[in-house]
């Protein structure tokens, strides 16, 4: 949007003997730019849902030698009751797929390195996966996983690199402010980037996490089977599904009713399964431990 400042800046360049002096044909440069564009909001709608709205601005500053263009993002948050639990920063999704220099594997080398191989994947602590492929193994981060197993995002950012098939464009290259090069894909490392992304059930990896005990406040209770209770750890609102059959009888039999406010000590445990969209987590509530009305309020732990 005019005026506003983009969160993050990052650079991609097109090189070789046919831009040398500065030029590309749009017909080439166009599908390109679109498809970067397609990649981002992939991407960003991947992690962040409908939450707030990702504006991508070019920042024409083209030079001779390749043709680089500078490219500015920017993320516009809505009501903050959207924004979803790990909400994904414009420097974040950048990162993931490789479009700023950061620590670990991001979606660019991930592609390279599984060279459409079929790979397992284990969830493992702190926010990341093992991937495993051809006997080798890479810790990855759980969002840039999910982001390779999302159609839309390898299809855009294989239409990102269509150029390359160009004669005369053999070099796609992400750039920082100083113009080093942070980032790269030849010609000869496109087959790595196909749309195409089959998983079947034999790849589904899932693995379920030892209950914790924490304090949760019941923001909206559910009364049908299968349906997620919203709650709140004091820090963010989650959905987690009720599997306590004695509380959930108590419940049916109006035996207990909630006010506002009301905190429950339960015990809580992490869901995981490896899907074709990426990793994918539910919480559940295996057993409340303790009703706190509202007036007692004990200091949550972190």
């Amino acid at each position: 949007m005019p005026g506003m400042q983009p969160d993050v800046t990052t650079r991609i360049a097109f090189d070789g003997p046919g831009v040398a002096d500065g030029t590309m044909d749009i017909r080439d440069l166009a599908p390109a730019l679109l498809a970067l564009g397609d990649l981002l909001q992939a991407a960003h709608h991947n992690l962040n849902g409908e939450a707030s709205e990702l504006i991508v601005q070019v920042q024409s500053d083209f030079k001779s030698g390749s043709f680089d263009i500078g490219l500015g993002m920017l993320l516009a948050s809505q009501a903050a009751s959207l924004v979803p639990l790990n909400f994904a920063t414009a420097k974040q999704i950048a990162s993931y797929i490789g479009l700023i220099k950061d620590a670990g594997l991001n979606l660019i080398q991930l592609s390279k390195w599984l060279n459409n191989d079929k790979p397992t994947v284990t969830p493992v602590s702190d926010g990341y996966v093992q991937v495993s492929v051809r006997g080798e193994n890479n810790k990855v981060n759980i969002n840039v996983n999910k982001l390779y197993g999302d159609k839309k995002v390898r299809q855009a950012l294989s239409d990102t690199l269509k150029p390359l098939r160009s004669n005369g464009i053999d070099r796609f290259e992400v750039r920082d402010e100083s113009k080093r090069i942070s980032e790269s894909v030849t010609r000869e490392e496109l087959q790595s980037f196909s749309p195409l992304l089959e998983i079947t059930d034999a790849d589904l990896v899932s693995s379920e996490a030892k209950p914790a005990t924490m304090f949760v406040e019941v923001i909206k209770p559910s009364f049908r089977p299968k349906l997620r209770w919203s709650v709140s750890d004091g820090q963010r609102k989650f959905g987690a599904l009720m599997r306590d059959e004695n509380f959930l009888r108590r419940v049916d039999s109006h035996e207990k009713s909630f006010m506002r406010g009301e905190v429950l000590k339960v015990r809580m445990r992490l869901n995981q399964h490896q899907g074709p969209q990426g990793l994918v987590g539910e919480y559940e509530i295996v057993e409340v431990l303790e009703e706190l009305p509202p007036l007692t309020q004990p200091n949550l732990p972190e």
